[in-house]
């Protein structure tokens, strides 16, 4: 793929920058894949000569490098993700694992008090299933007696935290 410089003899739009003259040399990758290109514009015409042609052509194989070692590190740094997301998608699952096979009651509320997350420890202790509590306010629960203290409790830990709560 060849350099191209050209003298514009076209108004530019609106607002754009005065370009007259232009040089234009494609980056292209050691397999042949053009990666980009260097764009240099300028408001003279017939301002980039055979030598800036030259120099810009040389340049470009560096670029190419320069891109190449890029993505290089990117696909390293992606690769790196890829493995942490999987280990601690393997360790919510092991936890979670051991939260729903639990005999204890282990459940979820956030700080409205509304339930989040209820395990089987929970169902055969309260004999109320997950699909009936999530979504439920916890006071729920208690008993009436109970629940004004709850309440107070809930409002407590809001404004000291601000985080889910575990039971």
């Amino acid at each position: 793929i060849e350099p191209w410089h050209h003298t514009l003899a076209l108004p530019m739009p609106q607002g754009h920058l005065p370009v007259r003259s232009y040089l234009a040399v494609p980056v292209v990758s050691g397999s042949d894949n053009v990666l980009g290109g260097l764009f240099f514009g300028h408001s003279k015409p017939n301002v980039f000569s055979q030598t800036a042609e030259k120099i810009v052509t040389g340049i470009a194989p560096q670029v190419a490098i320069a891109i190449a070692i890029a993505n290089a590190r990117l696909y390293e740094s992606a690769q790196n993700e890829i493995e942490q997301r999987k280990y601690i998608a393997e360790n919510l699952q092991r936890l979670a694992s051991i939260v729903e096979s639990s005999q204890d009651a282990i459940y979820s509320i956030n700080m409205e008090g509304i339930i989040i997350s209820w395990n089987n420890g929970a169902e055969k202790m309260y004999e109320y299933s997950a699909s009936e509590m999530v979504d439920q306010s916890f006071s729920r629960l208690l008993i009436p007696e109970s629940r004004q203290e709850a309440s107070l409790q809930l409002a407590l830990q809001k404004k000291k935290k601000g985080a889910i709560t575990q039971e």
